[in-house]
């Protein structure tokens, strides 16, 4: 895949032509529209065009300076940290594209290619007889070139592209459309002319998203500008991966860029990159690999600092609640700087004089006390914290939650309920299941209480109180094995 946005200097080192073939390749037409963005933005062409017209070959070789500095842009990099003298490699490139103006310019005295209508597509991709693949690929693009070299706006020839591409019946003969619509739709004016663009930022990342994965129809284009609907046929007709590559480019230049995803607070634009960081993730990576995974990173440090934490927690009801948001938090975003600091935040939460007090304030009476601390200790040992801290933010919630369970006599005042013997087990029963204990003796402790409950002789008469007949009384059973199953206690 070519799926990676890269510098130009990392572009031209990756494409160190030796022979003229290699400029036509995907690479080489990149860095061409790259160090010559200028001038064929001047003279609104792809490089697919100007590799495939004498005429314009011609004319950039006469501009002088212009095919110097596309020369210079691309030899300069290429040799960086090589030893080889930048005019070597100057040198060598001014013999590459010397030869392919010399063999373009022959094939159009030869052959003399003219310009092609939609209804003469078929013909135009018809094999002809003793005809190479490279030979066919390069009749057809010279083709295309004369049709689309007098068209000087971008949207104008993106409609004549369009136009001939429908008229294609086979999805292998697809290529040379494909590469002209990417190259066409790169340029990011192009781009909101033809694909349009929506707000805010991380929305269009979504749209552009979709397209990219194939997951977009035509009724998914924005409907300005009209062309954004054919856009998107076009994108869904077939594979063209040369297209999906310039979608994935753009989509992964507003990730990379400064512009926020949307205009809401920390918290809302934090959920947006989360969920887009999610999206973007392939496998053990992210399209894009390194570079995306670190404006990411950026993005999110960015919105968790000491000026935002309050506004990213506002609404959590408990000094504990507040704890557990920011351990969740800590496994969802990437970036050892906002990991870093939830971390410190966690520790300085608990550090704060009278903790214990502070964590005994939950609202919602004894069993949502426990379940809280149940939560911070599951959610304690399931971070990716560093060692000792992990093992210690679980030690602290283990402890609190045991003086807890003894201060207030859990298990205790549980027995003295006025209600019967197995709605006493299976309170016990459920929190378990739903870990409301934390692992080790607390967890032991609850268990042994529940099969206390358990192998009372009232146990199983009251479990099937109210049963009227053998079926409902095998499925209250039923559910019974399976609660203690999913409890760990079956």
């Amino acid at each position: 895949m070519h799926d990676i946005p890269r510098t130009d200097e990392d572009l031209a080192k990756a494409v160190m032509c030796e022979e003229p073939e290699e400029l036509y390749l995907q690479d080489a037409r990149r860095l061409i529209g790259r160090v010559g963005g200028q001038y064929l933005q001047s003279v609104v062409l792809t490089p697919l065009e100007i590799l495939h017209s004498s005429d314009q070959q011609i004319q950039l070789s006469n501009a002088g300076m212009s095919l110097t500095q596309m020369v210079q842009k691309a030899a300069i990099p290429q040799v960086k940290g090589t030893g080889i003298p930048v005019s070597e490699r100057v040198r060598r490139l001014f013999e590459l594209t010397d030869t392919v103006l010399k063999d373009t310019r022959a094939y159009f005295e030869e052959h003399q290619p003219e310009a092609v209508e939609p209804d003469g597509v078929a013909g135009l991709l018809e094999p002809v007889d003793g005809e190479s693949d490279k030979e066919r690929s390069f009749r057809i693009h010279t083709v295309l070139a004369t049709t689309l070299v007098s068209i000087k706006s971008w949207p104008e020839k993106f409609d004549a592209v369009i136009a001939l591409a429908d008229k294609v019946q086979d999805e292998a003969d697809f290529g040379p459309f494909d590469g002209l619509i990417a190259e066409i739709t790169r340029d990011p004016k192009a781009r909101k002319e033809i694909i349009g663009e929506i707000g805010p930022q991380g929305d269009e990342v979504k749209r552009l998203l979709a397209l990219y994965d194939d997951e977009a129809g035509e009724n998914d284009a924005p409907t300005d500008p009209p062309r954004a609907k054919v856009f998107n046929r076009f994108v869904s007709r077939a594979a063209a991966p040369e297209t999906r590559e310039t979608i994935l480019s753009h989509l992964l230049a507003i990730v990379r860029s400064t512009d926020r995803f949307t205009k809401e607070q920390p918290a809302g634009e934090l959920a947006v990159i989360l969920k887009i960081a999610g999206k973007l993730k392939r496998g053990g990576t992210y399209l894009g690999e390194g570079p995306t995974a670190e404006a990411l990173e950026r993005r999110i440090s960015r919105l968790i600092s000491d000026d935002t934490i309050d506004i990213l927690l506002s609404g959590a009801k408990s000094h504990a609640e507040k704890v557990l948001r920011v351990i969740e938090l800590h496994g969802e975003v990437i970036g050892e700087v906002a990991q870093k600091y939830l971390e410190d935040y966690v520790a300085a939460l608990l550090d704060e004089p009278k903790m214990d007090a502070k964590f005994a304030e939950i609202p919602g009476g004894p069993i949502q006390q426990l379940r809280m601390f149940g939560r911070l200790h599951k959610a304690s040992i399931a971070c990716n914290m560093a060692g000792r801290r992990k093992e210690r933010f679980a030690q602290e919630f283990e402890r609190m939650q045991g003086e807890l369970i003894e201060a207030m006599d859990f298990y205790g005042k549980l027995d003295k309920q006025k209600t019967s013997t197995s709605d006493k087990a299976l309170i016990i029963v459920d929190m378990i299941k739903e870990g409301a204990f934390a692992e080790g003796p607390i967890i032991a402790a609850a268990r042994k209480q529940a099969y206390a409950f358990m192998k009372r002789e009232d146990f199983l008469t009251s479990f099937l109180e109210g049963c009227e007949d053998g079926y409902e009384r095998t499925a209250r059973l039923k559910d019974l094995e399976t609660r203690l199953v999913q409890s760990g206690l079956g």
